[in-house]
């Protein structure tokens, strides 16, 4: 168990996925940071399908922590790494497999830094019925 955790995302569509990163904190740390991409960084993404507005997306996600036996904090994330890249308090990260390479860099961020490295947690993909990894492109793509 670990004092507190971090996650990041843009969590467009809270799907299967993001449960599943959500569950996997809960159980690791009682004390979780969470970063929601703030709608001027989603505009340097480039995305590629819609994204709601910032306080839907975090909205959606706070109805998801209260489920959860944890503290948790929104913040709003204006680059890859938020708080992973220097919040000295972090002992953990939770990640995706596409999203490995920000929790590796924001490590070597923290060691410029002087910090200890986060212990990098990778959830693998939740696959749907159909046997396709739950992805909000995907998903958006669907509803359009």
């Amino acid at each position: 168990m670990f004092k507190k955790v971090c996650l990041g995302g843009t969590f467009s569509v809270l799907h299967e996925g993001h449960k599943k990163l959500f569950k996997k904190a809960s159980r690791l740390s009682k004390r979780l940071i969470v970063g929601v991409t703030s709608d001027t960084f989603i505009k340097k993404l480039n995305k590629k399908h819609y994204v709601e507005p910032f306080k839907i997306r975090v909205q959606r996600v706070e109805d998801l922590l209260r489920k959860l036996d944890i503290e948790y904090k929104i913040i709003e994330l204006n680059d890859p790494y938020g708080p992973a890249a220097f919040d000295e308090e972090l002992e953990a990260i939770i990640v995706s497999q596409e999203t490995i390479v920000s929790a590796l860099r924001a490590n070597d961020i923290r060691r410029r830094r002087g910090l200890k490295p986060l212990v990098v947690y990778v959830v693998e993909w939740v696959l749907a019925d159909n046997g396709l990894r739950f992805s909000s492109t995907a998903i958006w793509r669907k509803l359009i």
